[in-house]
C-alpha cells in the first residue's frame, strides 16, 4: 500500500510539472502571437482568428471581427489574417482578397515584415521583462555593507572598515551593493560618501577620489560574506579539507548558519572575522542553526585554531604605500615612502618578521611605541627619523590582502606596505634552512606541490 501511495505521489508530481511546462509554453506562445496580432491590427489588417494551440477548438469567443480560441494541441498557436493562411496558401494569389485593402497581401513589404517579425520581438521584450522581474524577486542582492576594504585603495585610506554601511553617494540613496558599484562607476569626480559605522550608531561622511587605473572606477570595497555555510548542492565544499573547520566536533554541515561564538551572538561576518583574529590561537565554540527533519535546530561544535605556517624566512619590508586618514600613523607623523626600520629597538626584517608586524603592533595597543623609519630627504639622501606611535586595539590580519598586488596592512596603526623578495634572515631549524636557503637569496617563484 505504501509503495502504491509513493508511486501515485510520483505520478502526481510528474503531472504537476508537465502542467507547469504547458502553462509556461502557453505563455510564450501567447505573447509571440500577441505580437503578430497587435502589429497586424496597427497596420489595418483584418484578423479572423487568434488561437493558442493547434487542432480542434476547445473554447472560443468572438469580439468584433476576430475569433479568440484555445485549441487542443498546446505546442504552438497562430494568428489567421485575411490574405495570409498557412493552410490555404492560395489566398495570397486570390485577386479578390488581394484587392481588399484590409488583407495581409495588400499591405506594403515593410508592413508585412513588421507583422511577421513582431512575434520574435515580443518574445525578446517579454523575456527581458520576465528575467528582470524574476531576478528582482528571486536573487537577493548583498547590502551596501563593506565586507572588505582593500588595503591601499581609496576606501581604505579614507578609513572605511568591514561592517560599515554606505547609505548615500553624492546625495544618491544607496540600498544594495549593486547600487554602490553603479554609483562609483558612473559618477565623475570625487565622491561624497555617507553611512553608518559598524557599531550601528555612529554616522560618517567622507570624500574620496576613486581609483581610475583600471577599466572602471573603483574605491576598493567588497561585499560582506555570509555566516551561512554553502549548501550541499554548491560546487564548492562547505569546509576546506584538512583545516580545523573540517575537523570540528561534531561536524559542521552544509547550510549551517553561525549564530554564536563562545555563547556571544554574532550579527555579521565582519564581527565574526574580528573574533577570529583576536582569538587566533584558541579553540572556539560555535553555535550554528541547521535544518533537521524540517525544523530549525541549534547545534554547538568546537573548532580548533588554524596554525600559521611559515618557511622560516624573513624578507625585507618595502616603504609605506598608504596611510589611513586619522590613523595613529598619520598622527605620529609617518609618511608614504617611509620604511620602517625598527619597533622598540627590534630590527624589522631580522628580529621581527614583516608578515607578523600586524600582530606585533596589535599586541602593543594603547602603549607608546618607538618606531624608527628611513626617510628620503629632498637632497636624495636617507635619514633615520625616530617617531612615537600609539596603536589602537585593532587585531592584525583582519584586512587580508585578497587581491593580486595588494599590500599588507597594519590595522592597529593604519599603514600598508609590500614585502620584497630579498631574504634577510633564515631560522636555523626551519624548513628553508634545511632546504639550503640562505640570507641574501632572492625569491623568484613559489610553487605548491599539492
Amino acid at each position: 500500500m505504501e509503495q502504491m501511495l509513493m508511486l501515485a505521489a510520483g505520478w502526481l508530481d510528474t503531472a504537476v510539472n508537465l502542467l507547469w511546462v504547458a502553462v509556461g509554453l502557453g505563455l510564450v506562445i501567447f505573447f509571440h502571437e500577441l505580437g503578430h496580432f497587435a502589429v497586424a491590427k496597427k497596420c489595418g489588417v483584418a484578423v479572423e482568428r487568434f488561437s493558442i494551440g493547434f487542432g480542434p477548438v476547445l473554447w472560443s469567443f468572438k469580439r468584433g471581427e476576430t475569433e479568440y480560441a484555445i485549441s487542443l494541441i498546446p505546442f504552438g498557436g497562430y494568428v489567421k489574417m485575411l490574405g495570409q493562411d498557412d493552410l490555404d496558401p492560395s489566398q495570397l494569389t486570390s485577386e479578390e482578397i488581394a484587392a481588399d485593402p484590409r488583407s495581409y497581401s495588400a499591405k506594403s513589404v515593410w508592413a508585412r515584415m513588421a507583422i511577421i517579425s513582431a512575434g520574435v520581438v515580443m518574445n525578446i521584450v517579454t523575456g527581458l521583462l520576465f528575467f528582470s522581474v524574476a531576478f528582482a524577486l528571486g536573487v537577493e542582492d548583498a547590502p551596501a555593507t563593506v565586507g572588505l576594504a582593500q588595503p591601499g585603495m581609496p576606501a581604505w585610506v579614507a578609513g572605511l572598515k568591514p561592517g560599515d554601511r554606505i547609505t548615500r553617494i553624492n546625495d544618491r540613496r544607496i540600498r544594495t551593493f549593486s547600487d554602490l558599484k553603479r554609483a562609483v562607476a558612473l559618477t565623475r569626480g570625487p565622491l561624497r560618501i555617507e553611512g553608518i559605522k559598524a557599531d550601528g550608531r555612529t554616522t560618517f561622511e567622507i570624500t574620496l577620489q576613486p581609483d581610475e587605473s583600471g577599466r572602471v572606477r573603483m574605491i576598493g570595497v567588497a561585499p560582506p560574506y555570509s555566516l551561512r555555510l554553502v549548501p550541499a548542492e554548491a560546487p564548492l565544499p562547505h569546509v576546506i579539507p584538512d583545516t580545523p573547520a573540517a575537523a570540528a566536533t561534531p561536524p559542521l554541515r552544509p547550510g549551517d548558519r553561525i549564530i554564536e561564538v563562545d555563547g556571544r551572538r554574532v550579527e555579521d561576518y565582519a564581527q565574526f572575522q574580528r573574533i577570529l583574529a583576536r582569538r587566533r590561537a584558541e579553540p572556539l565554540v560555535l553555535t550554528v542553526e541547521r535544518i533537521e527533519e524540517g525544523e530549525i535546530a541549534r547545534v554547538t561544535t568546537t573548532v580548533g585554531p588554524n596554525r600559521f605556517r611559515t618557511l622560516g624566512i624573513r624578507t625585507d619590508i618595502e616603504p609605506i604605500v598608504a596611510i589611513q586618514q586619522g590613523s595613529p600613523a598619520e598622527k605620529a607623523g609617518l609618511r608614504v615612502g617611509d620604511k620602517i626600520a625598527s619597533i622598540n629597538g627590534r630590527d624589522v626584517g631580522k628580529d621581527i618578521d614583516p608578515v607578523a608586524l600586524p600582530f606585533v603592533l596589535a599586541e602593543l595597543h594603547d602603549q607608546d611605541v618607538s618606531i624608527e623609519v628611513l626617510r628620503e630627504t629632498e637632497t636624495g639622501t636617507t635619514e633615520t627619523v625616530p617617531l612615537t606611535v600609539r596603536p589602537v586595539d585593532e587585531a592584525g590580519w583582519t584586512e587580508i590582502p585578497a587581491f593580486p598586488n595588494t599590500p599588507l596592512s597594519v590595522p592597529a596603526i593604519g599603514i600598508a606596505y609590500h614585502l620584497t623578495t630579498q631574504i634577510l634572515s633564515v631560522d636555523e631549524k626551519g624548513p628553508a634552512a634545511r632546504a639550503g636557503i640562505e640570507p641574501g637569496d632572492r625569491l623568484r617563484r613559489i610553487s605548491f606541490l599539492r
